[in-house]
């Protein structure tokens, strides 16, 4: 038995998403080696945002209520699982594996991604 404790809508959404593939004891396993490896390996909020948490209006001052101390560490929670926004002018680059075989390799597109934000100045 794990002592990392897997939620029970974590484990239904992981059941619905392998569609009866995978039994429930390999994805409570799986799930709770998960746990366990966040559990060692924390996600630190980033600086970028911290600085954006900090800039809003909600979390002015020097000393924070337990709601807004609350507030932050749901947000970072939910924000710490979000893929990072891909630009525009790069996305038509990116592998869908709906498409098959690449169109382009994957030098091709760091390359080409590389030109296009020389290109912007960055």
């Amino acid at each position: 038995m794990s002592k990392y404790q897997v939620p029970v809508g974590e484990l239904k959404a992981a059941r619905e998403a392998t569609a009866g593939l995978v039994s429930d004891i390999q994805l409570l396993t799986i799930l709770s080696e998960s746990k366990r490896w966040q559990a060692k390996n924390p996600v630190v909020p980033t600086d970028d945002f911290l600085r954006e948490m900090l800039n809003r209006d909600f979390f002015s001052g020097e000393n924070w209520t337990d709601s807004q101390v609350f507030a932050f560490c749901v947000e970072w929670q939910r924000r710490m699982y979000l893929s990072p926004e891909v630009p525009e002018n790069i996305k038509d680059l990116l592998y869908d594996p709906k498409d098959g075989p690449t169109k382009v390799s994957r030098n091709d597109a760091i390359i080409e991604a590389y030109r296009r934000g020389r290109q912007e100045g960055r």
